[in-house]
């Protein structure tokens, strides 16, 4: 980012981890790879790295944190299990994966202190915004030791929370966020982490969106309260509805650094799909979303995007960025894994290593994206900042 980074330096994981202050050296390896370091410090043939895809691009530093235990018995442990031995053979018979993988984690650690608003968007409903928003944001907390926030900015009830496991009326909705904290109750970003909730995993707290389709937000309170967000936490995953024009969505957009287009070619008319016969005959809603922020004055924000497509083929890689007028370097592909399909709670324990490898690089590139220019940092002026702290009147609807 070429503008200085915001303040604040994140919590911290406000010592629900034990960390505190800044890691210089290597951090704990996790779990799975754990499991693989013996057998594959034995296995490995000198010649084993063998690049799966792209060349990896930095040295071999992991800075993950333990999975937490399993609970005992059940379903789950079994499965949990299963993801463990599959994660094996996957670290000891890919090397290029594996080298990639140590490559991404790397360049996060080093990119630790970027600190960014993020926003993921498709008018299409089904596009994979909830998925890729908690997934990213899961996975970037985790490796950077740092507490980020994903917040759901859908007009109607989303399932942002429900996606990280966690019941949405369990967590502060956006609505009400913005009402307490225009209220004088959220003097700190402890104060408002205290009233959050977010997966035992990973450093990552949500606000759902329960009850925002009851009531409208005015755009500029959106605004002061993700500059809030941005100031206390490391980073803020902005989980968008499908309404472009949509307060939620507008004033994120409008504060984002980095904008990330999501497309899914299982979800019709959500992108084109180069595995038809004709792929334009159907809707392409990501470019007609991108062609509609655009129009509304953030033409470059639009241009340094990052895309992001589900389940298409890892070749169509470079037709999607042609197609897209995109660089290919800011353009994956995620393979199909039903660990990342709709109604699923996220666990990171549980995505395949290849899955994990392009989130990580997803991640990379959402950190190298240029800024855009600085007239389109649509930020709250300080006369709409003096009209929340002032309290605006309720609006019609809203509970008090």
């Amino acid at each position: 980012m070429s503008e200085p980074p915001r303040t604040g330096s994140g919590l911290g994981h406000m010592g629900r981890f034990g960390f505190s202050g800044e890691h210089t050296g290597r951090a704990d390896e996790s779990k799975n790879e754990r499991l693989v370091a013996a057998i594959f410090e034995r296995a490995q043939p000198a010649n084993a790295e063998k690049d799966d895809d792209e060349p990896a691009r930095a040295n071999d530093v992991v800075s993950a944190e333990p999975d937490p235990a399993p609970p005992p018995g059940g379903l789950d442990s079994l499965l949990t299990v299963l993801a463990h031995i599959r994660y094996a053979l996957e670290w000891l018979l890919r090397p290029g994966l594996r080298r990639r993988h140590r490559a991404a984690r790397d360049e996060l650690w080093a990119r630790r202190r970027t600190k960014k608003i993020y926003a993921f968007l498709n008018s299409k409903g089904a596009s994979g915004k909830t998925a890729g928003s908690t997934t990213t944001g899961l996975l970037f907390a985790d490796a950077i030791k740092r507490d980020c926030v994903v917040a759901d900015m859908n007009d109607s009830p989303g399932g942002t929370a429900r996606r990280l496991g966690i019941k949405r009326r369990s967590t502060l909705q956006l609505q009400e966020y913005l009402r307490r904290y225009r209220g004088g109750e959220f003097p700190s970003a402890q104060s408002i982490a205290d009233n959050l909730e977010w997966p035992r995993e990973s450093g990552l707290f949500v606000i759902s969106s329960e009850a925002v389709a009851r009531t409208t937000v005015p755009t500029y309170q959106v605004k002061v309260g993700l500059e809030k967000l941005a100031e206390g936490f490391h980073s803020v995953f902005c989980d968008l509805g499908n309404g472009i024009k949509s307060p939620g969505n507008l004033g994120a957009v409008e504060m984002a650094d980095t904008l990330v287009f999501m497309g899914n070619v299982n979800s019709a008319d959500s992108v084109v799909d180069f595995g038809r016969d004709d792929p334009t005959d159907e809707g392409d809603d990501l470019k007609n979303t991108m062609d509609a922020y655009a129009g509304l004055g953030m033409p470059e924000k639009v241009k340094r995007g990052i895309i992001v497509i589900l389940g298409a083929k890892r070749g169509d890689r470079k037709r999607y960025a042609d197609h897209y007028g995109t660089p290919v370097e800011r353009v994956f592909i995620v393979p199909n894994n039903r660990y990342m399909k709709r109604g699923h709670a996220l666990r990171k324990n549980r995505l395949p290593l290849g899955v994990r490898v392009v989130i990580y690089e997803i991640l990379v590139a959402m950190l190298r994206a240029p800024a855009p220019p600085a007239h389109e940092l649509k930020r709250a002026t300080p006369a709409e900042k003096e009209q929340f702290e002032r309290g605006d009147p309720v609006p019609a609807g809203e509970p008090d």
